[in-house]
Formats: C-alpha cells, structure tokens, sequence
C-alpha cells in the first residue's frame, strides 16, 4: 500500500511525459496554422525624392532603368550647337592641316590625324558643308603638298652637294647622314601622297645635276663681287692728284680677298668633277633598260615590224 503523499508524486510523476509531448504537438500545429514570415528589404534604388513616391501615378521604383523608344521622333542634343562662320572658317583650317599631317611619314602622327580628321569630317557635315566640297579641298591640299615636298626635296639636295663641296671629308659624315635620311622620309612622304616612284634613280640624278648649277650660280656671283673689291681698293690705277673713297665700311684685306678667290676656284674644280660624274651615271640610268640592236631584230622578226620602225 501507499501512503497518501507519496500516490500524489508518482501520479504527478506518471502524468509528466503526457503532458510534455501534448505541448510538442501544440507547439507543432501552432507552427503548421502560422507559416514562417521571412524579412524583406525595403529599401528602395530608386533616386527619386520620397514625396514622389507617396503619389498614386508613381511608378514602382526600380533596379534597373526602363528605356523608352520613340518611334518617327529623332533625339535631339540637351545643349544646341551653334556654327557661326567663324568656328566653321576654324574647322576647316583645322581640316585642313588633319589632311597634311595625316600623310605624314611618321605613323603616329599619320594614324592620329586620321582618327581626327574622321572627326572633323562628321562635325563640318553636321554644320552644314558639303561633301563634295571638302573633297575638293582634299584635292586640292593634296597637290599643294606634293608641290610642296618637291620643293623641300629640292632644298635638301642642294644642302646635301653644297656639304660635299664645301666642308671636310670628316665632319660631313654625319650631316650627310641625317640629310639622307631626311630624303628617304620625303620619298615615303611623296608616296602616301598618292605619287609611287616619283623619285626615281633618274629624277634624283637630273635634281642633284640642277642643284650644282645653282651652286655653281652662287659661287660665281661671289666670285665676281670678289673679284671686283680687289679691282676697286687694289688695282686701280694711279693718277695724278688726290683720290678720296667714301664707304660706310672696311674693305678686307687684300690677302683675305684674294685666298677667298682661290678657294672658289677649288669649289669650281670640285662642281666639275661632280658634275661629270652625274652625268656619266645619268647616261648609264637612261641605257640600262635600253635592248641592244640585236634584241630589237629579234623582236623584229616575231612581232612583223618594218627595220624602219626599230629603234637603232
């Protein structure tokens, strides 16, 4: 038998694990009937102000922005542009200077004035000018640079045989040098101008021939003003009486005038000698594609041409 107290334990002691696994099924249908709520982010990407929001017409803000398409309408630019005749005179001296610098023998500078000139193109044909005109204007900056470079190769050939003949063997190695170079980048200059082989072995010979006698011009006239100081202060004859010369300056002296005369008579040794030398090298270009006579019969006989026609 039990005693009273203790009934009352173990009865609250058998009850316990009833009571413990009704509340786990509770919790469980609890959990079932309310589902699980999760936190949602609320913040908005939007840029626009809060009170716009709080309107009925809003839209919904957004992530990512919405492109509208206008169909027949052209979007015109927020800032107009204006093209007064000044900025277009300006443009176009702008184009034109692209034009020059984009047959340059350098790359770099030749593929970036390309790049620009692509972009004044599409500018000066939004103001307004027209296509054709500016390709007249190509043209005609094309053939003033053409004339232009034959002009430059001039000069430099005159440079190049005025160094031959006036200076040291050894201190014109390396002026002679970067002028040729100078030479070889106005070939390559000619050439992106649309003038391949212009500066043929026989062209540069026949320059090189023009350029000494310009030099031979020029010693020559310096010859005679020599020529006639020595005459007017040192061989002038002696008469009776005083003679009285006036001038504003000192005349050299006589020795001086006299070895820049003899010097001139070595320059005029060495324009000959150089000069027979050109033209035996000239003649030797101008027959060197030439057939002999017994080619000519030859081609004669296959092609049926008269011996009047070959020739000789």
């Amino acid at each position: 038998m039990l005693e009273p107290h203790q009934s009352t334990q173990v009865a609250n002691q058998s009850s316990a694990p009833s009571v413990t696994q009704s509340s786990k099924k509770n919790q469980e249908s609890t959990k079932e009937s309310n589902p699980r709520s999760y936190f949602r982010d609320t913040v908005e990407f939007s840029v626009a102000f809060k009170w716009e929001s709080t309107q009925l017409d809003a839209p919904a803000p957004s992530f990512f922005s919405s492109i509208i398409e206008y169909v027949g309408k052209a979007l015109r630019p927020a800032i107009q542009i204006v093209f007064d005749p000044s900025k277009v005179d300006r443009l176009l001296s702008e184009y034109d200077h692209m034009v020059m610098q984009s047959k340059s023998p350098n790359v770099l500078i030749a593929n970036y004035s390309l790049a620009k000139l692509n972009g004044l193109l599409a500018v000066l044909l939004a103001a307004g000018v027209d296509a054709s005109d500016l390709d007249k204007r190509r043209r005609d900056i094309i053939k003033k640079s053409i004339e232009e470079n034959k002009a430059k190769f001039e000069e430099n050939e005159y440079n190049i045989e005025l160094l031959c003949i006036v200076s040291n063997h050894k201190k014109q190695r390396k002026l002679t040098r970067s002028l040729k170079k100078v030479r070889q980048e106005l070939s390559i200059h000619m050439e992106k101008l649309g003038q391949n082989n212009w500066y043929t072995p026989e062209r540069i010979t026949r320059i090189q021939l023009e350029q000494l006698v310009r030099i031979h011009a020029s010693f020559l006239d310096e010859q005679t003003q020599t020529d006639n100081q020595l005459i007017y202060w040192y061989n002038s004859d002696t008469t009776e009486g005083i003679q009285v010369r006036i001038s504003d300056f000192n005349p050299d002296p006589r020795h001086v005038l006299e070895k820049k005369n003899a010097r001139i008579g070595i320059y005029f040794n060495k324009i000959k000698t150089r000069s027979h030398y050109l033209n035996r090298q000239l003649e030797h270009q101008l027959h060197t594609h030439r057939i002999s006579s017994q080619e000519a019969e030859k081609n004669q006989r296959l092609l049926g041409l008269k011996t009047l026609g070959v020739v000789q």
